[in-house]
């Protein structure tokens, strides 16, 4: 009995630690440095997959496997300036999926130029929420924290705020020991955090709900109440963008949603794709050509 007890604690250990919330997919480039070792590489990318898919449970919740979200990590090495030593950018990617569809809506898309850190062949990745172990693991823990916040945002009004306040603790044991923890840059992590958290933001957060739980989730069944609610959407964003143009958050939502937000409005009326036309030209005007097509 006492056997089939312990095998059954193991079995079930076993299925709450696979059952993720984060699946990650995990690329490094090493373009910049053709002359490492492929080892190295490879020992690097299990390490960091590890940490993200296997080592760690980043809430409490059980995913079921079609409701995890699907997570992109592409490291770029840009140098090495001593061994285990690393400077780097990373892009992260994160997408959730859009109910009775096999639609996945990008959450987040979001370039980290910082991305330096220090790892040793074989040295095994300790986490801890509120002390600074290593760059890397805070920058995974962060950047993971980030993604749920978002995700949880997205389906249920200012849900991510759990994972929000996680995050913020990684940033502010980080603060000090690695670039890009300090506001410094009006585009670095820590600029996309405070965007977030900062309460004149929560329209934007809102917004993020609707758009997702209320339009994206009902879009199938009813895609010109979707149409009107994602409006309304843009239009409470554009409160957002008016106190802060320069927002890192804003460019990081139209940088996610830019393809989505065209294909969404090219089909719709003539006075919603000139509205929708009207609001994403004066947001993101760097765009405003690939925009047109909306109205064509």
């Amino acid at each position: 009995m006492r056997k089939l007890f312990t095998l059954f604690c193991l079995v079930f250990s076993t299925l709450v630690l696979q059952a993720q919330e984060l699946t990650w997919n995990v690329v490094i480039d090493n373009q910049r440095l053709p002359n490492l070792q492929a080892n190295i590489l490879q020992d690097m990318k299990t390490s960091i997959t590890n940490f993200l898919n296997t080592n760690n449970r980043w809430t409490d919740h059980i995913f079921k496997v079609e409701e995890r979200i699907k997570c992109n990590l592409n490291i770029q090495l840009l140098t090495n300036p001593n061994i285990g030593q690393y400077t780097a950018t990373a892009q992260i990617q994160a997408s959730r999926p859009v109910y009775g569809t096999n639609y996945e809506s990008t959450i987040m898309n979001f370039l980290d130029k910082d991305f330096d850190f220090e790892m040793q062949q074989g040295q095994p990745l300790i986490f801890n929420d509120n002390v600074f172990t290593s760059n890397i693991t805070s920058l995974l823990a962060f950047h993971s924290y980030m993604i749920l916040a978002l995700d949880y945002d997205s389906f249920s009004k200012l849900g991510g705020s759990p994972w929000m306040e996680k995050a913020r603790n990684i940033m502010f044991a980080a603060q000090g020991n690695a670039p890009g923890w300090l506001p410094t840059d009006i585009n670095n992590r820590s600029s996309l955090f405070n965007d977030l958290f900062n309460q004149q933001f929560e329209a934007f957060r809102l917004s993020f709900y609707d758009y997702h739980r209320i339009a994206m989730d009902q879009f199938i069944n009813k895609p010109e109440q979707g149409r009107q609610v994602i409006l309304d959407c843009l239009t409470k964003i554009k409160t957002v963008y008016m106190i802060k143009p320069s927002s890192i958050l804003i460019k990081t939502f139209f940088l996610s949603k830019r393809e989505e937000l065209i294909h969404i409005f090219s089909k719709g009326t003539p006075e919603q794709k000139q509205k929708a036309y009207n609001l994403l030209r004066d947001m993101d005007p760097s765009y405003v050509e690939k925009y047109a097509a909306i109205t064509k």
